[in-house]
This record gives C-alpha cells, structure tokens and sequence, in this order.
C-alpha cells in the first residue's frame, strides 16, 4: 500500500451530490447481482460432485474493476451511490464486496437443500453442512483476495 485516506463523506455531499449519482451505482450493483444469482445445477455433475472451481469462477467472477469498496451493511444506499459517481466522474469502476458476501447464503441455501437434508426431509446433518460451509467461505475468501489483488486501490 502506497498511501491511505480516512474518507469520511459529510451528509451535505451526500445528499447534494452522492445521491444523483445513485441510479448508475444501483446499475452496477445489480450487474454483479445478476452474475451471482445463476443456478447451481449449472456445477453439479452426474455423480452429485460440485465443479468448486467453475461455480467460484461463476459465482465470484474476477471482473477487471479499478476499485474494490467493503463496507458496512447499513452503508449500502450510501456505496451505490459512491460507486455511481465514482464511474460518472472518473469513469471508474468500482467492485462492492456485497455483491458476493450477500450472495453466499444463497448458494450455501442450494447446496444444502440439495445434499445435506437427511432422509426426513425437514432437517440438515450438521457435520455436512458445516463441511459445505467451510468450502463455500473459503472461496469466497480466495476470490475476493484475487479482487483486491487486482484492483489499484481498496476502499473499506
């Protein structure tokens, strides 16, 4: 890391400028969303063993992005809108680690009605699932270390 900037964005710039610039964040937004959402069947092959890598790949997908942006759940209208000017001023794009993290217990949610319900059909095995889990974070964490690897500057 070269530099760091503690960005604090007064409610004054948010409010009169930030929040023209909120359509074009919630643009990019849901077209990381859109990518998230594909279904897991597209993973799973004949033998019921998951193709990890593609649904990483899929899932979690690498974009060239100039900026990776985390934050805090209740800071979202806020991002998308930053992000939005962020493009509409500089032309830069920005990636919101949401985009994956709040997808990941969706995928979690397919998997485990698909393979770890036991025979009752009501409720998980919890030896499985927790295994499952496991995986699933880790490539979320792997794919999101090769976004921040990939990205000129984090903003958090």
């Amino acid at each position: 890391m070269y530099s760091k900037f503690n960005l604090s964005i007064s409610d004054y710039f948010y409010n009169n400028e930030l929040n023209r610039h909120l359509e074009i964040g919630k643009w990019i937004y849901e077209g990381y969303e859109a990518l998230a959402k594909k279904s897991l069947k597209e993973f799973i092959y004949d033998n019921n063993h998951i193709d990890g890598t593609a649904m990483k790949n899929n899932w979690f997908q690498i974009e060239d992005v100039d900026i990776f942006i985390s934050h805090s759940p209740q800071n979202i209208t806020k991002v998308k809108a930053f992000a939005g000017w962020l493009y509409d001023e500089f032309n830069l794009t920005a990636f919101i680690d949401s985009c994956a993290w709040g997808y990941c217990n969706d995928l979690l949610k397919q998997i485990d009605d698909e393979h770890c319900k036991k025979k009752d059909g009501k409720t998980y095995d919890y030896d499985l699932r927790n295994y499952i889990t496991s995986h699933v974070y880790m490539m979320l964490s792997n794919a999101l270390t090769e976004m921040i690897d990939n990205t000129q500057c984090i903003m958090l």
